[in-house]
C-alpha cells in the first residue's frame, strides 16, 4: 500500500501540469452541480417569497402568467388597462389591502410603476434619500436605477415615448426626482415609481379620462 501511494505521489509530482489540470477538472465536475443547486434553490426561495406576499393578483382577461410576471417583476406584457373603478370596488369590498398598479410606460428603458403609498408599506420600501412621490409627475427611483443613471433628488427624468412619430400621443413627461429607495435586492431596485395620477397624465388617452371620471362619480 505504501509503495502504491509513493508511486502515485511521484507520478503527480513528475507530471505537475497534467496533474493540476486533472485535479481542476475533477473539482469543477463536483463543484458545478452543487453550486447550481444552491443558486437554483436561492432563486426559487426568492421567487416564492415575493409571490407569497401577494396572495391575489387581479387584472384584465388574458394570460395569467403574463399578468403575474408583470405585477411581481415588472416584466413587459401586452395587458389591457383595468378601469380605476374596478380597483375601488375591490378596495371597498373589504377582502384585504388593494393596491393599484399601472405598468404601461418606461423611463430611460426602466419600468415606470404607478402605484399608491400602500405598495411601499407592503414591500417595506423606504426612501434612503428624499421622500415618496405625492404630487403628479414626481418620481422615486429604485436603488439600482439611481446608481445606473446617476440621478438623485433634485434631478429630472424623462419618460419614454411609446409612439415617436404619432403627434396625437402626448410628448415625453419631464418628471422631478424626489427620492431614492433603499436597496431591496429585488425588482424594486430596477424600477421607477410614480403616483397613479401620473399614469393618467402619461396615458393621455380616452382611457385615462374615462377612468378619472368614473373615479370622481364613485367618490
Amino acid at each position: 500500500m505504501k509503495g502504491l501511494l509513493l508511486l502515485s505521489w511521484r507520478q503527480l509530482t513528475f507530471h505537475r501540469t497534467r496533474s493540476a489540470i486533472l485535479v481542476l477538472a475533477l473539482a469543477a465536475t463536483i463543484f458545478l452541480p452543487v453550486a447550481t443547486q444552491l443558486l437554483v434553490s436561492r432563486y426559487d426561495a426568492d421567487l416564492r417569497a415575493r409571490a407569497a406576499t401577494s396572495p391575489l393578483v387581479a387584472g384584465s382577461k388574458g394570460n395569467r402568467f403574463d399578468l403575474t410576471l408583470a405585477t411581481l417583476y415588472f416584466r413587459s406584457a401586452d395587458l389591457d388597462v383595468v378601469p380605476f373603478s374596478e380597483y375601488e370596488a375591490l378596495r371597498d369590498a373589504g377582502f384585504g389591502v388593494a393596491i393599484p398598479m399601472h405598468l404601461r410606460f418606461t423611463a430611460r428603458g426602466r419600468p415606470v410603476v404607478a402605484t399608491s403609498p400602500e405598495y411601499f408599506a407592503h414591500r417595506r420600501l423606504r426612501p434612503e434619500r428624499g421622500r415618496l412621490p405625492y404630487r403628479i409627475g414626481e418620481v422615486v427611483l429604485g436603488a439600482g436605477v439611481a446608481a445606473d443613471l446617476g440621478l438623485g433628488p433634485g434631478d429630472h427624468l424623462f419618460s419614454d415615448q411609446r409612439e415617436i412619430y404619432d403627434i396625437t400621443k402626448p410628448p415625453a413627461l419631464k418628471m422631478p426626482v424626489v427620492g431614492v429607495l433603499g436597496r431591496a435586492d429585488g425588482p424594486d431596485d430596477l424600477a421607477v415609481f410614480v403616483d397613479t395620477k401620473t399614469a393618467w397624465v402619461l396615458e393621455g388617452s380616452r382611457t385615462a379620462t374615462t377612468t378619472r371620471r368614473r373615479s370622481r362619480r364613485n367618490s
